[in-house]
């Protein structure tokens, strides 16, 4: 009974062997256990050599580069607004009417005080005269007093001596020094007057000097109501569009305060002549200097491709809404003839800030930069342009055969889609563009397909057994 169980299970082994070694030899079963690779579609472009444009990009605003915002500068009700919002106005036109009523009566009062006021300086002139008649009188008396007082001290000293001589008598000699005593003394009175007199005289003049002041201040009130009047008409200082208008005829406008504002009346801008504010971040300002050319891209406009040049470059760092840092830019827009644009339109610019010539180039989304510690060992070492201090590298990936090879390069200066590359390829190899997401995951050697790559080359690939393929022997 064992020999049929032995027997069988022999059998059984030998059926099994065969059955694998027949599933083992099929093309079907090498497909199923191992597959064949399957080539990844990417973008090729050619390495090319041409003139390479650094342009700066930059958002910002359409501003007109002449704007005026109308106050008022005296407090009236608006009695006429000749133009409406929209309207274009001519240098000098009239744009706002104020009531002048309140000072028309203003300017009249400052007249009549000017005219009281000099008819005070008129009784002050008269009073200052009659001053200086007054001490010119007391000064001839003091002369008079003192020759009288001379003279008695002379009578006095006479007397003195015939007394001592005994021939004057004792009442003499009082007469003469009760003489002398009286004109001293009226000397002393007269000086006093004198003292009055001039004191007299100083307020006169300055009663004439204050008056002098009261008719300039009367004047400077008639200087500023009649400015007040005139400043009741308003007129445009430029030629331009109305392009703000928040008034009405009847309402007061108030001037402003230091707190307070005045508030605008209207806008006149000249749409002719255009800015674009461009905001330039910090990163890029120091390549952008006045005279670069500019393309201008409005956003109400499409497509269209406005010229500008730069005219100025702010100096001080600015924050933006967003919590961003930059510098106002000033790029004067150029208008055809008789073409304007509205006032705060948003846009985005170029500034060409270098042209690099005969630049080698590829698109820059070509350009990688992976970590060196990942490459193949055999491409590490075998390059000159990785540098092993450092962590990251930046590396191509050009086509060898149907494979993808990693090349290490040196890059250059960069616009919005193309790369310079200054070492490790040479003008006509072919590079891979794209799409970013193959790229983001390409490897080393791994097998692709393009509408680039022969038709030939790809069917000998894919018919290779087994899926191999011959080392790459480009570079």
């Amino acid at each position: 009974m064992w020999k049929w169980f032995v027997g069988g299970f022999l059998a059984l082994v030998l059926l099994c062997g065969a059955g694998g070694w027949f599933l083992s030899s099929s093309e079907q079963f090498k497909s199923i256990v191992n597959p064949p690779e399957k080539p990844v579609e990417v973008r090729l472009e050619t390495v090319a050599i041409r003139d390479l444009v650094r342009t700066v990009g930059a958002p910002g605003n359409i501003e007109p580069k002449s704007n005026v915002m109308l106050s008022a500068q005296v407090s009236a009700r608006i009695s006429e607004l000749p133009y409406e919002e929209g309207d274009a106005v001519e240098a000098g036109a009239v744009v706002v009417q104020l009531d002048d009523e309140d000072l028309q009566a203003a300017l009249e009062s400052a007249e009549a005080n000017l005219k009281v006021q000099q008819a005070m300086h008129a009784e002050a002139e008269v009073g200052l005269g009659s001053a200086e008649a007054s001490l010119r009188s007391e000064h001839a008396r003091l002369e008079g007093a003192q020759a009288a007082l001379a003279e008695a001290t002379a009578d006095v000293g006479r007397v003195r001596e015939l007394f001592d001589t005994k021939d004057r008598s004792q009442a003499d000699l009082q007469r003469a020094e009760a003489s002398f005593q009286q004109q001293e003394a009226n000397v002393k009175i007269v000086r006093a007057a004198v003292e009055v007199a001039e004191q007299n005289v100083k307020r006169a003049h300055a009663g004439v000097l204050g008056a002098l002041a009261s008719i300039e201040v009367s004047r400077a009130q008639i200087r500023r109501s009649r400015k007040d009047l005139a400043n009741t008409t308003i007129t445009t200082p430029i030629s331009g569009i109305i392009t703000t208008l928040d008034k009405e005829e009847g309402e007061l406008v108030v001037v402003g305060t230091l707190n307070n504002p005045a508030s605008v009346l209207m806008e006149i801008a000249d749409l002719s002549e255009m800015l674009f504010q461009a905001r330039v971040d910090e990163a890029n300002v120091t390549s952008v200097e006045p005279g670069q050319d500019v393309d201008v891209y409005i956003n109400a406009y499409g497509d269209k491709v406005f010229k500008g040049v730069v005219r100025k470059v702010g100096q001080q760092r600015l924050t933006h809404t967003d919590g961003t840092y930059f510098f106002e830019t000033e790029i004067v827009v150029r208008l055809e003839e008789g073409q304007t644009l509205r006032s705060g339109l948003t846009a985005s610019c170029e500034i060409y800030v270098e042209t690099i010539p005969d630049a080698m180039q590829v698109p820059s989304q070509a350009v990688l930069s992976r970590r060196i510690s990942d490459l193949p060992k055999e491409i590490v070492e075998g390059s000159e342009l990785i540098d092993d201090r450092k962590t990251f590298t930046y590396v191509v990936y050009t086509v060898a055969g149907d494979r993808a090879r990693v090349t290490p390069v040196v890059i250059g200066a960069s616009d919005l889609k193309n790369t310079v590359i200054e070492a490790g390829l040479a003008e006509g190899d072919r590079v891979i563009a794209g799409p970013y997401k193959i790229l983001e995951e390409l490897k080393h050697e791994q097998l692709i397909k393009s509408d680039d790559i022969a038709a030939g080359e790809m069917a000998n690939v894919l018919a290779t057994d087994g899926g191999a393929i011959e080392e790459p022997t480009g570079g």
